[in-house]
């Protein structure tokens, strides 16, 4: 029988798979084992093999040290649009051409069974694990569109542990890489606008660990983000309480089991955020009045992944709305002060209708109070009938 017969012959794996586009040079896949090896037993273990790699849904071709194709699996043909016929037998870097537009060039099992190649640098990321090559970014032409490809190739060796081959898996992903770099891109957006934010902010993981550590955070606690980020043990409470470890919001958030509300001067929730208007902290050595906001971070499943709390210095606006208030309250004494004079001196008067209006006042006060009106419209009520 011809070389070439042979080749057509060992093309078809299954006679019985009408439609097979798989294809295996059987006859090579015996100098694999012992020329003593029963021969019925050795064709069924080949056959098995075929059929293993065949039905992977890994893109897989093999070559003999001769570079020659003996394997080229229906994974292949569905990826390449090679069929196997046309391609089992053949050498000269025939593989080749089915990923980078019919150009012949050595690929990750041509390093396999010629040591003497060294072609790592034309692949994006290339590294070896052991005596195997792995390419897990690798640009190719498949079907007139480019993709990105990830590779791995190992030799086989028989009995005596000699280099027969080279077995070579491919896979396009393409769409993971795709996916990867958008979410990358959307964690520097996330960045980016964290970071642009005025309100101090900053973000922890599931364990706890900080994540971000904004420019408005660093103005305010005077901590630099590279010496906050990736650390946790309630590394971010030391920037609010001299130094002390401790929970915060956002720590009640990754740890539902945590409830430190008590810890706070005002604290409520809101659904699923946690708020405090009124807290107290050591920034930078000052004391200072907080206002503070944690919501939760889930991902697609719904999980919570981590926390994000926002932080505002509210101590001058604090300070504002008591000073308001005794302004206020110093007007309301300063009016009720004056109104009461007027009517003194009105009163004095006529001797006959002294204390009326003092009487009128205090009758209205006592409605007032009966009909349950605010304090602030029975105080009015007064000082109208004074």
């Amino acid at each position: 029988m011809s070389e070439e017969k042979e080749l057509s012959d060992n093309a078809q794996l299954s006679s019985s798979e009408e439609e097979y586009q798989g294809g295996i040079d059987v006859e090579w896949l015996y100098q694999l084992s012992p020329k003593q090896t029963i021969e019925a037993r050795l064709r069924e273990s080949i056959h098995f093999l075929a059929d293993i790699i065949d039905s992977s849904p890994d893109a897989t071709f093999v070559i003999d040290k001769e570079g020659r194709i003996r394997f080229w699996n229906r994974a292949m043909v569905e990826l390449t649009g090679h069929l196997a016929g046309d391609m089992v037998g053949k050498g000269d870097y025939e593989h080749s051409r089915a990923f980078y537009k019919g150009v012949r060039r050595p690929m990750l099992v041509d390093m396999i069974v010629n040591p003497d190649i060294d072609i790592g640098h034309m692949y994006v990321e290339f590294h070896r694990e052991g005596n195997v090559l792995v390419t897990d970014h690798n640009f190719a032409d498949l079907k007139g569109q480019d993709k990105i490809m990830w590779g791995r190739a190992a030799p086989l060796v028989n009995s005596q542990g000699q280099v027969m081959g080279a077995i070579e898996t491919v896979r396009d992903i393409t769409a993971r890489k795709q996916a990867e770099e958008e979410l990358r891109d959307a964690k520097h957006q996330m960045a980016d606008i964290i970071d642009s934010s005025p309100d101090a902010t900053f973000v922890i993981d599931k364990e706890g660990q900080i994540l971000h550590w904004n420019r408005a955070m660093v103005e305010l606690t005077g901590y630099l983000a590279e010496d906050m980020v990736g650390k946790g043990d309630y590394e971010h409470s030391r920037a609010f309480y001299k130094n002390v470890r401790r929970p915060m919001l956002v720590d009640m958030i990754v740890n539902p089991d945590l409830d430190i509300g008590h810890m706070y001067a005002e604290f409520h929730r809101e659904g699923n955020i946690l708020v405090t208007d009124h807290n107290f902290a050591d920034l930078k050595g000052q004391d200072k009045v907080m206002w503070g906001r944690a919501a939760p971070l889930v991902n697609s499943q719904g999980q919570v992944v981590g926390a994000i709390q926002t932080v505002r210095d509210i101590t001058e606006r604090q300070r504002a709305a008591e000073e308001l208030k005794k302004s206020h309250e110093q007007m309301q004494i300063l009016l009720k002060s004056t109104v009461h004079a007027l009517a003194i001196t009105t009163e004095k008067r006529d001797v006959y209708t002294a204390g009326h209006q003092q009487r009128v006042a205090d009758l209205a006060c006592a409605i007032g109070e009966e009909m349950g009106l605010p304090e602030d419209t029975i105080l009015n009520i007064k000082i109208a009938g004074m």
